[in-house]
């Protein structure tokens, strides 16, 4: 009888532990905004974040993330052509991107625009590249993240 009394502890134990857990993962979920316009959705390990332009939501960069205990990893797989102009025509004019601002590309569809090889290297588009398709881990903090410098309060 003592065993079973310890074997239902440590199960109800193991469950509540289970339910915090799940409890807190699943408050993650939803659109965290800030008052710059710009906002990040979390929804069971994605993330995408968007910029607003009169009521639409154009799309800037799509990716993944995990957590573990009160830390969020973010990390980056996709940028829009929006996030590329953002960053100035310099981009445009050195990278293959596309007119099309809601398009996303991955890292690998990324390369040097025909005849600008003489400006930027392989290995400087690189490093570029590894800056903007980051992964960086915030700490959530009351219904508050900071990701790229940006604070995000949950809507």
């Amino acid at each position: 009888m003592k065993s079973f009394v310890k074997l239902r502890g440590i199960v109800l134990l193991i469950l509540l532990f289970g339910l915090t857990v799940l409890a807190y993962g699943q408050s993650l979920n939803g659109t965290w905004s800030n008052n710059d316009g710009f906002s990040v959705t979390l929804s069971n390990g994605a993330v995408n974040g968007f910029i607003a332009d009169g009521s639409m939501s154009i799309p800037l960069y799509r990716g993944t993330y995990t957590t573990s205990g009160s830390n969020i990893t973010i990390t980056l797989t996709q940028l829009s052509g929006t996030f590329f102009s953002m960053l100035g025509t310099e981009m445009f004019m050195i990278l293959n991107i596309g007119e099309d601002p809601f398009k996303l590309y991955s890292r690998n569809e990324l390369g040097i625009r025909r005849g600008m090889e003489s400006i930027v290297s392989r290995a400087q588009l690189n490093e570029l590249l590894d800056m903007l398709f980051l992964t960086e881990t915030c700490s959530v903090n009351n219904n508050q993240f900071t990701f790229m410098d940006f604070t995000f309060t949950k809507r």
